[in-house]
């Protein structure tokens, strides 16, 4: 499921969520 949502739009998405989480959680 996961894989078949992680499409090129999707993997940015994920990127940036995770950059931002990153980042929350650093703070």
């Amino acid at each position: 499921l996961a894989k078949n949502r992680h499409g090129p739009v999707g993997h940015i998405f994920v990127k940036w969520i995770g950059e931002n989480v990153r980042f929350e959680d650093a703070t």
